[in-house]
């Protein structure tokens, strides 16, 4: 069976709540984590205190219905 793939960048920032919601939502509707790479974590001028960046890809199975149309 095919597989359909996604990437997203979770950006975390200690004490701020819905970082990974996107990622919790997607683990939620059966989405499997294929890799992760850190993209880094420090603090800046622009966004100031420690954050972390990460990449995270995510695969899913696709699954046909009658008349062979994708999830969507």
């Amino acid at each position: 069976m095919p597989k359909e793939h996604k990437a997203i960048v979770v950006h975390y920032e200690p004490g701020k709540d819905g970082a990974t919601d996107e990622l919790n939502a997607l683990l939620n509707d059966e989405w499997t984590i294929v890799t992760t790479a850190a993209m880094g974590g420090a603090g800046s001028e622009i966004q100031s205190g420690t954050h972390f960046v990460a990449l995270v890809v995510l695969e899913h199975d696709e699954t046909k219905t009658v008349g062979g149309f994708g999830r969507s």
